[in-house]
């Protein structure tokens, strides 16, 4: 087990410092703009607008895929404690302010997939655009030095599976 945890380290901080040395204003612009829509607040906007704009019940199921993306994460987050890179000497500062101190597994990512993955499965033109921005997510987060390589991976798992979980409870609802 320690072997595991050994490798899992060395390619965080590999993986790390690589995307990190692309640092600059531009890249940094964006990658915080990404972030801010991962936001508690950029989800419920972005789901207020849909109510609006394409059917109450289409922004209230991406709604709830992101408050269940986001609780899952929150509650492992809680459980597994795991410190930020950013608190550690060895890892790059961070590039933005972050609202706690664990960072395993990314509630940025998990929400961000289990949006993805639910509009996807819905069968939305929209789906793969969101996978995409699920990926451009992750990376911001470890760009901005909030979240390891590996809390990503997971919060991205995870919000696979948070997504589809809310697929299979809502459906029959929205039918």
């Amino acid at each position: 087990m320690n072997r595991l945890v050994s490798t899992i380290e060395k390619s965080d901080f590999i993986l790390m410092s690589r995307l990190r040395s692309l640092e600059s204003k531009t890249l940094t612009f964006v990658m915080i703009s990404i972030t801010k829509l991962g936001d508690a607040v950029g989800w419920v906007i972005i789901s207020f607008a849909l109510m609006a704009f394409a059917g109450f019940a289409t922004g209230l199921s991406i709604g709830l895929s992101a408050l269940f993306g986001a609780l899952s994460a929150k509650s492992i987050k809680h459980w597994v404690q795991r410190c930020r890179p950013c608190t550690t000497e060895k890892y790059p500062k961070a590039l933005i302010s972050f609202p706690d101190p664990w960072s395993f597994p990314s509630g940025h990512t998990c929400t961000a997939f289990a949006v993805a993955t639910f509009v996807f499965l819905s069968g939305y033109w929209a789906g793969p655009n969101l996978f995409l921005f699920a990926c451009c997510m992750a990376s911001s987060r470890v760009y901005l030095g909030v979240h390891y390589p590996s809390d990503v991976l997971v919060g991205g798992l995870l919000g696979i599976i948070s997504g589809w979980a809310c697929f299979w409870m809502m459906t029959p609802l929205l039918a």
